[in-house]
């Protein structure tokens, strides 16, 4: 019953909260995170991101699981795949950081709404990284991905953390696509 209480007051939040999130004209490169006035426990969002950032540019999962909530009401959507539980996640996750080497990972354009011990964010995301695997010629090839992502937070103690995350990564444009808008 906790559970059902507890996504319809974020399903109201979302709702209530998007408005002001589909309201920005900005460009779409432009860090809106830098001139939002912020609270100080949004800054304690956008800061935990950052972190999380970092702990996935190193590439250990010990340091990304410190982040996260590590059980089975964690989920994450990777475009259309979907893990649920935290243990499903990491199940994905650990092979492919193995792969992983000079990863580059950042986040722009963070827009924080917390409300109480829930939190959400938008933003977007780029990472760069060289995956190493005898598929590739010559054993290793770069991979350059940009997108959006959806993350909600829950406080556990004084910490902020992940409890689900949804990024989709922007298609490249074809040249003739490019050429036509």
């Amino acid at each position: 019953m906790r559970q059902v209480i507890a996504f319809l007051a974020l399903t109201g939040t979302i709702t209530i909260a998007a408005g002001p999130l589909a309201a920005h004209e900005g460009g779409a490169d432009e860090d809106v995170s830098a001139n939002m006035a912020l609270s100080a426990e949004a800054k304690q969002v956008i800061d935990t991101l950052h972190a999380y950032a970092a702990a996935v540019q190193s590439a250990d999962l010990g340091k990304i699981a410190g982040f996260m909530v590590t059980d089975a009401g964690f989920s994450s959507i990777e475009g259309t795949f979907t893990d649920i539980g935290w243990e499903s996640y990491r199940d994905h996750l650990a092979p492919e950081l193995a792969m992983f080497e000079d990863t580059q990972y950042t986040l722009s354009d963070i827009r924080p709404y917390v409300s109480g011990e829930m939190a959400y964010a938008s933003f977007d995301y780029a990472m760069d990284v060289t995956v190493i695997s005898e598929q590739f010629e010559g054993g290793e090839h770069p991979v350059s991905m940009r997108g959006k992502a959806t993350v909600v937070l829950v406080r556990d103690r004084e910490e902020w953390k992940i409890r689900h995350l949804h990024t989709v990564t922007k298609r490249e444009q074809k040249p003739d696509a490019a050429s036509e808008h």
